[in-house]
């Protein structure tokens, strides 16, 4: 959770939370799911993907329309076949991971690797590198409102943060804040143990001065 502190790379953990707190949301809603931030199939899939050092992009799978997106915050000419390999193989890997569920919807000759695969253009705005995570978590939390890319995350990046960092918070089956919990556990157990091991020192510094200064002959004033 540190990580979303201002100007600090936010932790690959941060973004798994995020995707599954909105897939949860959604799922908590009892209606008809029509985004899902994991894998079931629905009208689409949106696939957070961290590419090297603190670069982040969305791919969004649009199971009805057979394309997949590339929704990159910073987009460059070298990167681009890079990134459509990858998103060959991660396409691949659904037919894999999902065959039985396609196979009962669509029938045994639908394949995620046949989709067509393009990239938006579009550039975030405000965007520095430390924020290219929130851009993602952001265009996350916005898809199933706009579903369409936004130009901008809002000049308060500190505040984006802390919208974030208080959603997450308050996200029940938050297994980063868990972890902070217990490590903050074992922390204060572990600085109650030294405090008890440090007093029990002293004490018996303390009594070994006493001893000594009987066996010198230094009784206590009168």
């Amino acid at each position: 959770m540190l990580s979303l502190a201002p100007q600090r790379l936010i932790n690959i953990e941060i973004i798994s939370v995020v995707s599954e707190l909105l897939s949860t949301r959604q799922k908590n809603k009892g209606k008809k799911l029509l985004y899902s931030w994991f894998l079931p199939v629905l009208n689409a899939i949106i696939v957070p993907v961290s590419h090297g050092f603190a670069h982040w992009y969305l791919l969004v799978v649009s199971v009805q329309e057979h394309c997949a997106e590339i929704w990159d915050p910073v987009p460059s000419s070298m990167t681009s076949n890079i990134f459509v390999t990858e998103v060959q193989k991660i396409l691949t890997c659904l037919d894999t991971v999902l065959n039985e569920e396609i196979s009962q919807i669509f029938g045994r000759t639908f394949k995620f690797r046949t989709f067509s695969i393009f990239q938006p253009y579009f550039v975030m705005k405000d965007c520095e590198a430390h924020d290219y995570a929130l851009c993602i978590a952001t265009l996350m939390k916005d898809i199933g409102q706009t579903q369409q890319p936004q130009t901008q995350i809002g000049s308060d990046s500190h505040g984006e943060r802390l919208r974030l960092m208080l959603l997450l918070v308050h996200f029940e089956d938050n297994c980063v804040r868990d972890k902070v919990f217990e490590s903050a556990n074992i922390y204060h157990r572990g600085t109650e143990k030294d405090a008890v091991i440090r007093d029990q020192d002293l004490a018996i510094r303390l009594r070994a001065n006493r001893l000594k200064s009987r066996k010198m002959g230094h009784g206590p004033r009168k």
